[in-house]
């Protein structure tokens, strides 16, 4: 059985190292599960980012199409308004060109964002693969080992029922040899394996508090390894909350830059706006001043005009003859719509010049515009970059903190293995405590029980010997009892001649002896009840033969006082098992010794009925010496 047990052993610590192994299958099977679902998630959001790319080029190459047009269309018009007479065209076209560069230079740059998503979208693709792949590899692993697992509590419990059908075949051999056993070399054996028992609780004590104190070491070296791990995982923790500030502020900072980037947005959006509004209030202010040229001209044609009618009219005055004062008011009037005339082409003038120096001062704010518009897009672009630095910086940070949570988490489960191992190392030790209890506890009760049978073993003993005294008192009263008779017999001898007279009466009480007799061969069964029913027969006899002394003439009587004491045995009989005990059966022999001192004048026949009643009084006491050894004997029983 001592095998079984040790291969039971082995086969548990086999079963805990698998269960070990199992669950650290399960730990990387469920890492590996969680590395796929972020690969999974990573190529997701490439894909995405991938798709936005591809929309903003595709945006950006629709508005170089639409800007390209327009430069076309810029293009042709500057050809025909041709630039020495119209500026204005030349400098839309060249603005029309510088579009078409920023977007095209938009353009190589969304191409080039497009490949490096495309590039991480593969690799994305790739870390895919992979963690599926070791995540496949995991699961396999762990179903191996749980296919040992299950072998090894198979195995385990196998090994139980060995064990189990050992013990049982052993307790089966133990109870056959008990069962062969005396029952007092079975006290003798009981108490020796107590004590045997006794020393091995000891002993498993004495081993208990050795491995108490080995455990209570290496609960010592756990628990320094625990704070060691602690302090690592503190500063981990907070290089942790360093790395996740650090991410922060670089979050802050990037949206920052994106907030700068899409006010930037914003104010190119607003300044282009402006522009257009410009270029349209430019266009209009081009087209009035085309409007007062057309004006100027009209009114030169209008002044020649009137010039060519003055000399007309001077011409007239000569040849017609109209008077001074008439030709002198007329002239006063076209001289007046000549000065109307100068006023208004001055007035249109002084407009055109207004005109023209507010298209200079727009087609300088233009100008600067433009620069302010080149500005911004070099800052603009100078931020993506700065922005993809730090973006890249931030990913890095970012693989930094997920090294450091790995790390960490690999930390968390070797405290938390360590933390098993403790609780483990504490259940030991919470039930080598119990076991310690529970053995102090049945070696109290063993000694307890020892005691109590070394009480009932003395009391038993005590007893004993006070039975053995009572029955030496006994055979010795007997002897005493012998010797009366002889002396009563030898009385008796005498007194033959005094009881000639009595002979008929002896007669016929020896029909009634041999009566009584037979009774008493029936009662001889019952050992102890028929002994009394005997003495008191004998008492009732000696009765009779004392009141037949008295007086001759009882004889009728003393035949009635026969059936009578018939009657009274059988009475007697039912109840002497219930009466009688050693004080009556004094009393019963005291009352022979002052009947046989009362029967110095009886006959032969009747000291022999005498002599007949002390071997049935020798046979009480037999019993009664029997039954003390049986009440030893269960004495000893009861405290066995």
């Amino acid at each position: 059985m001592k095998s079984a047990e040790n291969e039971l052993r082995v086969v548990e610590s086999e079963l805990r190292k698998q269960e070990q192994i199992t669950f650290t299958s399960l730990q990387n099977l469920q890492k590996s599960k969680e590395e796929e679902e972020k690969s999974k998630q990573a190529l997701e959001q490439a894909n995405e980012d991938e798709k936005r790319a591809q929309t903003n080029l595709k945006k950006s190459e629709d508005e170089l199409n639409a800007k390209k047009q327009i430069w076309e269309a810029a293009k042709l018009a500057a050809k025909v308004i041709a630039g020495a007479i119209n500026p204005a065209a030349a400098a839309a076209l060249e603005a029309a060109e510088q579009a078409v560069n920023i977007l095209m230079n938009l353009i190589t740059q969304n191409k080039g964002d497009l490949e490096r998503r495309q590039n991480v979208r593969e690799k994305r693709e790739k870390d895919h693969q992979q963690a599926v792949i070791k995540r496949e590899e995991a699961l396999k692993v762990t179903e191996t080992e749980k296919e040992n697992l299950q072998k090894r509590k198979n195995d385990n419990n196998t090994q139980k029922q060995q064990l189990e059908a050992a013990k049982q075949q052993e307790s089966q051999h133990k109870s056959a040899v008990d069962a062969t056993n005396e029952r007092h070399t079975q006290l003798k054996t009981q108490h020796t394996s107590e004590k045997e028992k006794f020393t091995a609780k000891a002993r498993e004590v004495k081993q208990t508090n050795t491995k108490l104190q080995a455990n209570n070491q290496i609960m010592n070296v756990i628990k320094t390894a625990v704070s060691s791990l602690q302090a690592k995982q503190t500063d981990l923790n907070k290089r942790s909350q360093q790395a996740n500030a650090e991410a922060q502020n670089n979050d802050a900072q990037y949206q920052t830059i994106i907030t700068a980037k899409v006010e930037k947005d914003n104010n190119l959006k607003q300044m282009q706006q402006q522009h257009a509004g410009v270029q349209q209030q430019l266009q209009g202010k081009r087209g009035e001043v085309a409007n007062v040229q057309n004006q100027v001209k009209a009114k030169q044609n209008e002044e020649q005009t009137i010039l060519g009618k003055v000399s007309n009219a001077e011409n007239a005055l000569i040849l017609i003859n109209k008077s001074v004062t008439e030709l002198q008011h007329d002239l006063r009037e076209q001289k007046k719509e000549h000065d109307a005339a100068a006023r208004e082409k001055t007035k249109k003038e002084t407009e055109a010049q207004r005109i023209k120096t507010a298209a200079q001062k727009l087609e300088s704010e233009k100008t600067h515009l433009e620069d302010e518009c080149r500005r911004l897009q070099h800052e603009l672009q100078n931020k993506d970059q700065s922005l993809s630095e730090k973006q890249s910086e931030r990913n890095q940070l970012k693989d930094d903190l997920n090294v450091h949570s790995e790390d960490l988490k690999s930390k968390r489960s070797q405290v938390q293995h360590h933390e098993q191992t403790k609780m483990t190392v504490n259940s030991a030790l919470d039930e080598n405590k119990r076991k310690t209890k529970v053995i102090d506890k049945k070696i109290k009760e063993i000694t307890v029980e020892m005691e109590a049978k070394n009480k009932e073993k003395q009391a038993a003993e005590q007893q004993f010997k006070e039975s053995q005294r009572e029955v030496k008192n006994k055979e010795r009263d007997i002897t005493n009892s012998k010797k009366n008779l002889s002396e009563k017999k030898q009385e008796h001898e005498n007194g033959c001649a005094k009881q000639t007279k009595f002979k008929e009466d002896l007669s016929q009480l020896q029909n009634h002896k041999n009566d009584f007799d037979h009774r008493l061969s029936e009662m001889k069964q019952n050992y102890n009840a028929r002994a009394v029913s005997a003495l008191q027969i004998s008492e009732q006899i000696i009765q009779k033969e004392i009141e037949m002394k008295k007086t001759s003439g009882q004889k009728e009587k003393s035949q009635e006082d026969s059936k009578q004491n018939q009657s009274e045995v059988s009475t007697q009989e039912e109840s002497v098992n219930e009466n009688f005990d050693e004080d009556q059966y004094s009393d019963r022999i005291t009352k022979l010794r002052e009947a046989a001192k009362q029967n110095e004048d009886e006959n032969e026949q009747h000291n022999d009925r005498k002599e007949e009643e002390v071997s049935f009084a020798r046979g009480g006491v037999y019993l009664i010496k029997q039954r003390s050894t049986l009440i030893s004997a269960n004495k000893f029983d009861t405290s066995g």
